[in-house]
């Protein structure tokens, strides 16, 4: 420390000296150093300011393309703390509009905790969606306070609701919530709906097995058959079942890259639905002749559209089970026409379990009855017409809601 107390003096003497033989170089050199000290004690404030802060605080960002941005801002509102602020932002609602918090910095306090949150805007890229974050910090070196803080905010578990999320500008936005529907809604041969519950339930319980052996831990669903028979409802139902949301995908809006990102972006315990896959060529057997009756797949025409589209059946093959496809996933394709599909993308480890769907039969139908008309018997000789799936009965019944002896005329069998 002597040391360098020594060598400033020396060259402080140095300087005297050197100004007192050339005024203008020591004039010059004063200026610079009367700037270079003004510079420094102008920026100081700030900077110590920033170190404090980076030291002193914790933070966590949020983006609206996260449920935890939505899930934030209810509770944000429900805990009154919106009602507190100066600066909000609406948007529409049922009957009234839904105040949150607006743009810009907010403060409150959760028991004797100060927190801060700034909410703002990201530039639009050259898409219509909306990108916003909120940024919340607190005092302290600790993330367990903004942890428990968060924690707050999710929702307990309500089945009666069912999130389904469409992938929309690159991100997963919440587009619907539904009303849960249960599994005993949907009308199909008991021993049916009894072996896809058990294939599902073995798949969630062996989640050890799978890493154990370090087997990819997802499964994958095909539900086929005509049109109206209720793969939709079943996929509604199996969400309502296990607990999970419903993610929607459509490969009409993507490509090989863009389904590889919506795959592996959807949250945790995720049930991930392509309607109607053999209505894409991409999809379609590479054996079929041009002549089969459907989508003929490998001539020239389907080869020029997926070339176009950018999206091929490697690809959507690599987005379902690739090397960096996630894990705890449970992926439902429904198909009209399931022989159509492409043996690659059938093959066990992409489809585990397929379900077909059919019309009524007599047994199915009277189970539908007994749900609706619980007072009402069926005569034993009487047989469902045949080809009647189960949204043709339902719009029967909506025609007739308290004549179920005019739904039996118009659902009974021909005896001509």
């Amino acid at each position: 420390m002597m040391e360098l107390i020594a060598y400033v003096t020396d060259l402080a003497m140095r300087f005297t000296e050197f100004t007192r033989s050339n005024p203008v170089m020591g004039g010059v050199v004063g200026v610079w150093a009367a700037g270079t000290l003004s510079v420094m004690i102008r920026y100081l404030p700030n900077a110590i300011r920033t170190i404090i802060i980076k030291q002193f605080t914790v933070s966590v960002v949020i983006h609206n393309s996260d449920n935890l941005f939505d899930e934030f801002a209810t509770w944000y509102e429900k805990e009154g703390y919106a009602k507190r602020a100066r600066t909000m932002r609406a948007t529409s609602g049922k009957r009234k509009a839904d105040i949150s918090l607006g743009y810009g910095i907010h403060y409150f306090w959760v028991g004797w905790r100060l927190f801060k949150v700034t909410r703002s805007q990201e530039p639009a890229n050259n898409t219509i969606q909306v990108k916003e974050t909120v940024t919340i910090s607190t005092i302290g070196r600790k993330q367990i306070a903004i942890r428990e803080m968060l924690n707050k905010c999710i929702p307990q578990e309500d089945r009666s609701f069912t999130n389904i999320y469409t992938y929309e500008d690159n991100w997963w936005r919440c587009s619907y919530i539904q009303p849960s529907r249960s599994m005993d809604t949907i009308f199909m041969p008991k021993e049916s709906k009894t072996a896809l519950i058990r294939s599902v339930n073995e798949f969630l319980g062996s989640k050890d097995f799978y890493k154990k052996h370090a087997i990819p831990y997802r499964m994958g669903l095909a539900f086929h058959g005509v049109p109206g028979t209720g793969k939709t409802s079943m996929v509604k139902a199996l969400c309502h079942h296990l607990g999970r949301n419903l993610y929607v995908i459509s490969l009409v809006k993507t490509d090989d890259n863009g389904l590889v990102r919506a795959l592996n972006s959807v949250s945790d315990n995720a049930v991930v639905l392509i309607e109607d896959i053999d209505t894409y060529d991409h999809c379609a057997s590479r054996a079929t002749p041009a002549s089969a009756p459907g989508k003929p797949a490998g001539d020239s025409l389907s080869k020029v559209m997926e070339s176009l589209s950018g999206l091929t059946l490697s690809g959507i093959l690599n987005a379902i089970d690739g090397v960096v496809s996630i894990n705890d996933r449970i992926l439902i394709m429904t198909t009209n026409h399931f022989d159509h599909l492409d043996p690659a993308l059938k093959r066990k480890g992409r489809i585990d379990f397929d379900l077909k769907f059919d019309y009524l039969d007599d047994e199915t139908f009277r189970a539908m009855m007994a749900k609706i008309y619980p007072d009402f018997t069926i005569p034993l000789e009487f047989k469902i017409a045949a080809n009647i799936a189960p949204v043709d009965m339902q719009s029967i019944i909506l025609e007739f809601k308290d004549d179920p002896e005019s739904v039996l005329k118009r659902l009974a069998r021909s005896t001509t």
